[in-house]
């Protein structure tokens, strides 16, 4: 049964932020599905960023920023805490434009939970899927708002309700193929067209109440640990400058000293507030306003503050990658992509790799301290080349989690629908300028952002967690890979000498000596039959090779194809030769 629940008015006596536990929900959705009017009925307080105050926003009637506004409540039975009275929900009301889909991927880092509205008149809609996507890459769980059931066209209210289980229905089907096979779903009218209409608002409380669970905010808060995400920044005359964002980890109190990481500039906290309410500290999870003196607020949008000396600027990073069903398209290695990472979005390219199965090759992680090398022998994820690669993982492809097709022939990995079984993806991705402050295990997402809006396809590629981060200043990092690029150079059989015995030709230009190539394996592509070079013959480029075993049908060999598989390393000793077969 729903039960009517008081928005509280922050002013209250008895109400202070010591006692508040805050919560972040995020409320995505198409551009004009109406979630700024929802956020709008259900909130108490905005803030400076609330309810589009960008002139801009206000000018064309969209959102086109992060918007926070919020309301309090008696925190309920499930989430009471010894120190806590109050649940502030903090509504981040995000663009739902195309273009503007950056600043969305940026808003949801800092959230808890996710709202998605859907326009009742018109459904599931480009953006709504994108962010489907954002919240299977984010959150454990999500509410389906479906907003303006006020608008649906209908002769009586027995119609209406059918309309309405067909919208439930249909729903029910699209959910059911995403990790959120059980979702709440509420019918609202968040800015009804009359005073008679009943928005809903209990039951969609109601609802959410029943599905939040209490965020991990840890017991322990360090000053050196303090990281703080800045989506505003606006002076106040006679103060200074207040920079207002979310509390990522750690603590900071009045008097300390924090580090603006973009700017690399030292300021000390002169005050505080949430929502107007003055604080002394501030802790992870909450969202707050810090006031500082001496700065420009245009010279600070959006970022990263932290503690001093805590920055952390990188230029490459190793990751974990995995892609995102819903992208239409291959993501080949060295490509641009849009990453974005905490609120900053950078272009960058990658270079996928792969720990190739089995136990002399297989990936693993040195846990010793004392040890250099972290990784073991990797295959590359490369674009192919059709003079020398012709079966190679070249991409992370569109069927990644189904089986790999057998290989058919010695030293030829299979067919390249996927990468093998039990491996995972990983990638060095090269970023154009560099990242600001994201702390490892940081989430990130690869996208598509300058794709055709108008094709209205996913365009979040791929996504993944950072593991360790690098500089292009210092090539050292080099050495912690041992990645190879499986190749292969292509020849016919020129003449058959006897049963194991042939002469080759084409696999060399006559400048190149084959001596360096002795004992090399080779492999006759139709039969799979494997032999070594033996030497040269002549000096025009052809070789002589010996098979393991006798040539059936040899007076049908001369001009059949042979091939000699190789790989070679990405960094170190690239004109080394290996073979794997």
């Amino acid at each position: 049964m729903e039960t009517h629940i008081e928005r509280i008015d922050n002013s209250r006596e008895d109400f202070t932020p010591k006692k508040t536990l805050n919560i972040n929900i995020g409320i995505l959705g198409h551009i004009d599905s109406g979630k700024t009017s929802l956020a709008k009925a259900l909130s108490t307080i905005g803030s400076t960023a609330g309810f589009d105050k960008n002139p801009q926003s206000k000018e064309r009637g969209i959102t086109l920023d992060l918007g926070f506004s919020a309301f309090v409540i008696e925190i309920p039975e499930s989430m009471q805490t010894s120190d806590k009275k109050f649940l502030q929900i903090t509504l981040v009301d995000c663009p739902g434009h195309a273009s503007l889909m950056k600043t969305v991927i940026g808003g949801a880092s800092i959230i808890d939970y996710m709202i998605l509205v859907i326009d009742a008149t018109k459904g599931i809609q480009a953006q709504t899927s994108e962010c489907i996507v954002l919240g299977e890459l984010l959150m454990r769980k999500l509410c389906i708002v479906v907003n303006k059931i006020d608008l649906i066209e209908a002769e009586s209210d027995q119609e209406r309700d059918e309309k309405i289980a067909k919208i439930r229905k249909n729903l029910d089907t699209v959910f059911s193929k995403t990790k959120f096979t059980s979702i709440k779903i509420v019918f609202v009218s968040a800015n009804p067209k009359s005073e008679d209409i009943d928005q809903n608002l209990d039951g969609l409380l109601n609802e959410l109440l029943s599905d939040i669970e209490l965020p991990d905010r840890g017991k322990k808060h360090n000053k050196d640990d303090f990281m703080f995400s800045v989506d505003h920044c606006f002076p106040i005359k006679g103060h200074g400058t207040v920079i207002t964002g979310t509390v990522l980890r750690g603590m900071v109190e009045n008097g300390d000293n924090i580090e603006i990481s973009s700017l690399m500039q030292s300021k000390k906290v002169k005050s505080m507030q949430m929502f107007r309410k003055p604080v002394d500290k501030a802790l992870k999870g909450d969202r707050v306003g810090i006031c500082v003196a001496k700065l420009d607020p245009k010279d600070l949008e959006r970022g990263i503050v932290c503690a001093p000396g805590k920055s952390n600027h990188f230029t490459i990073a190793l990751a974990k990658v995995a892609r995102i069903r819903h992208f239409k398209s291959e993501i080949p290695s060295n490509t641009k992509y849009h990453i974005t990472i905490g609120h900053q979005t950078v272009l960058g390219s990658s270079i996928f790799f792969y720990n190739v199965p089995g136990e002399e090759s297989k990936l693993e992680e040195i846990k010793g301290e004392e040890e250099e090398e972290k990784f073991g022998f990797y295959g590359y994820e490369s674009e192919s080349s059709k003079a020398e690669v012709e079966y190679v993982y070249n991409t992370i492809h569109k069927y990644s989690d189904k089986l790999p097709k057998k290989a058919t022939k010695p030293g030829v990995p299979p067919k390249p629908d996927i990468l093998p079984l039990q491996s995972h993806i990983y990638a060095l991705m090269y970023f154009d300028v560099p990242i600001v402050c994201a702390p490892i295990n940081s989430i990130f997402i690869g996208s598509r952002l300058d794709a055709e809006i108008e094709k209205k396809e996913c365009r979040l590629a791929f996504s993944g967690q950072i593991l360790e981060t690098y500089n292009d200043s210092n090539e050292d990092y080099k050495n912690n890979f041992k990645i190879t690029k499986e190749k292969r150079k292509e020849g016919i059989i020129d003449k058959v000498n006897d049963k194991r015995n042939i002469i080759g030709r084409n696999l060399f230009n006559k400048e190149t000596p084959v001596t360096p190539f002795i004992n090399m394996k080779i492999v006759i592509e139709e039969t799979g039959e494997i032999g070594r070079i033996t030497g040269a013959f002549g000096k025009s480029g052809k070789f002589k090779a010996k098979f393991d075993k006798d040539l059936e049908n040899i007076e049908e060999l001369k001009g059949k194809a042979i091939y000699m598989p190789f790989n070679k390393l990405l960094f170190g000793d690239t004109k080394k030769l290996m073979q794997t077969i």
